[in-house]
């Protein structure tokens, strides 16, 4: 954890320094700022399990976080831990999806307002912690209502879209 230049976020973001650091006591993340999703869900998000694409996401969240940029970081874990986010971006990237194992069925507007609920939740929850400034979180909370991570066009999304196509592997 302490890396050439993570040290630095101390200076740089103090709380986020803070919780990252919570790591030592809590190797599991176990307090770490999350949101419970149903499995299949969470089966489809691209940071999900050891493949090259879910490290290489998880890697380039973690240098987002190294540079003290919060507001980026939950921007693109976002779109990473969205089960639709992370279908279209595997599609986009040529990849395509793995084939659907669900057990159980929500439907896609269901699927969005949970995602919509508990991104705006992780966003509060950063600012209480002082991770975030109230200009950060009101953009934060605009983005989310907007489904702005459903962007294609935007330079994050674009970030990820490169990580897959250049470590994932074919369906």
């Amino acid at each position: 954890m302490e890396q050439d230049g993570f040290s630095v976020l101390l200076f740089i973001n103090p709380a986020l320094y803070e919780m990252v650091t919570s790591l030592k006591v809590d190797p599991r993340g176990e307090h770490l700022i999350t949101a419970q999703v149903s499995t299949h869900h969470h089966r489809d998000a691209l940071s999900t399990g050891n493949s090259k694409v879910a490290r290489e996401c998880r890697l380039l969240l973690s240098r987002r976080i190294a540079s003290g940029d919060a507001k980026t970081m939950l921007k693109q874990a976002f779109m990473i831990a969205h089960p639709y986010v992370s279908q279209q971006i595997r599609a986009d990237a040529g990849i395509g999806n793995r084939p659907p194992r669900r057990s159980t069925f929500m439907s896609r507007i269901r699927t969005m307002n949970l995602y919509r609920r508990a991104f705006i939740s992780i966003i509060d929850e950063f600012y209480r912690r002082g991770i975030i400034t109230h200009n950060e979180r009101c953009e934060l909370i605009d983005y989310v209502n907007n489904d702005m991570y459903l962007d294609r066009d935007s330079e994050l999304y674009q970030e990820l879209v490169e990580i897959v196509r250049r470590y994932g592997k074919r369906f």
